[in-house]
């Protein structure tokens, strides 16, 4: 009896989940670009993972400072002989021997060695807080066009289902014409073929919008079965460009990964001082607490307990040219960070000069597509009238309705080129999140 009731228990919690699951899945996930991104930024791997980057950039600089706190360690150690040693006919020794030591050594000098890693660690934490940012930039960015892309797809599934809808209008128009003998079979015929053809590119625009939804979730660290919806329109609305002057300053300025370049260098040159260290000498201080058994002399099981304490100094004189080659091998490291340095900020001074080139061509595309769309749609209008008025062949009509199909996506693709294109001029520029235009 107790275990039909605990697994019917069992059943009804299992069936509660299912329920509870279902109903999260089928539930509207409602979201704006500022909120999509917070998402990311919250639970994409890469973020997440930059993040725990951070975390050993702070342990980097405990294990650093190690090197200037004393050394504490203990030894014990057992050694059995033969036989005991002897004096004479005497027995000195023991065939068991222990020996135990508690030392402790305090570096006092080590050529700035340890005062240079602890300044590379503290770089690079630095250098870690600005691959955070330069990861979180990228995330934004990664967002920002996917979201623009579904709005995109959302609006040219609309054109393309409105362009179908057209379509079957006019060969309903066009089939009662053919019933009153206002119009031949071939018109009928023409009217179907051109409805059909309209079909294939509103499928292949569904199917990219499930598709591109899908990564979008996976960008944002969500279940692919939930079911998102995205806040927004595609709009253009005029704005001021920033120059490329300024763009190029502020890059210079906030950019973290030419930031983290910059630090590439000094780490590098720190790293010659540690190679030039091997040519200096050492200096530390050092004590030792140790007992021995059996006494040195003695035969018997007891325990002898001393001390000592002092300075210890290395001075090297000769490590087969290793020094030199690791401090070679340092300032190699170094000129190569330079090179890179100065051909980073000559890429981003590329990036930027596209990104606003081709806000500019977008800008001139999205003017130009206004007027011809209003065109578009007065020259369907027109061509209407005439072909319900048996003043136009239906060839005029068909082409009208192409026409504006096709003047309705140019327009759309322009604004998302721009939208895309400032987007990609903020993540060029270093911008954060709190500088993210709409």
């Amino acid at each position: 009896m107790m275990e039909s009731r605990i697994l019917k228990c069992i059943m009804l919690m299992s069936v509660l989940s299912l329920v509870l699951t279902s109903s999260l899945f089928a539930s509207v996930l409602k979201l704006n670009l500022k909120e999509s991104i917070s998402l990311a930024l919250r639970n994409n791997p890469q973020v997440l993972i930059s993040e725990e980057e951070r975390k050993i950039a702070d342990e980097k600089i405990v294990e650093a400072r190690g090197g200037a706190f004393p050394e504490v360690k203990a030894t014990g150690e057992y050694k059995r002989i033969d036989s005991p040693p002897t004096f004479g006919e005497t027995e000195i020794g023991m065939e068991d021997n222990f020996s135990v030591n508690l030392g402790l050594e305090q570096p006092l000098y080590t050529g700035g060695k340890v005062w240079s890693a602890l300044k590379i660690a503290n770089m690079y934490k630095e250098y870690s807080d600005l691959g955070n940012r330069d990861t979180r930039n990228k995330i934004i960015y990664k967002t920002k066009k996917g979201f623009l892309t579904i709005l995109s797809l959302k609006e040219l599934v609309k054109i393309r289902e409105e362009s179908v809808s057209l379509l079957a209008k006019h060969l309903d128009i066009t089939r009662k014409k053919f019933k009153a003998e206002l119009a031949s079979n071939y018109e009928v015929l023409r009217a179907e073929v051109e409805q059909a053809n309209a079909t294939p590119p509103l499928i292949k625009a569904r199917n990219k919008l499930a598709i591109t939804k899908d990564s979008f979730k996976k960008l944002l660290g969500l279940n692919l079965a939930v079911n998102i919806q995205l806040r927004g329109a595609l709009t253009h609305v005029p704005e001021e460009i920033i120059s490329l002057k300024d763009a190029i300053e502020i890059a210079e300025k906030k950019r973290p990964d030419l930031g983290q370049q910059r630090l590439v260098h000094e780490m590098n040159r720190e790293n010659v001082n540690i190679a030039r260290s091997g040519h200096k000498p050492k200096l530390s201080l050092f004590a030792n607490y140790f007992g021995i058994s059996p006494p040195f002399g003695s035969s018997e099981q007891e325990w002898d307990w001393g001390w000592n304490t002092g300075i210890k100094a290395e001075l090297p004189i000769f490590r087969g040219f290793a020094t030199k080659s690791q401090v070679d091998q340092s300032l190699i490291e170094m000129r190569k960070a330079d090179i890179v340095y100065k051909d980073m900020k000559e890429e981003i001074k590329l990036e930027i000069r596209n990104s606003l080139n081709e806000i500019q061509e977008a800008i001139q595309l999205i003017n130009s597509q206004n007027k011809n769309v209003e065109q578009a749609n007065e020259g369907l209008r027109i061509i209407d009238i005439r072909y319900k008025n048996q003043l136009s062949p239906q060839i005029e009509v068909m082409d009208a309705q192409v026409a504006l199909a096709d003047a309705r996506v140019n327009h759309l693709q322009a604004i998302y080129v721009y939208k895309v294109a400032v987007a990609r001029l903020d993540l060029a520029m270093g911008e954060e999140m709190a500088n993210i235009r709409e």
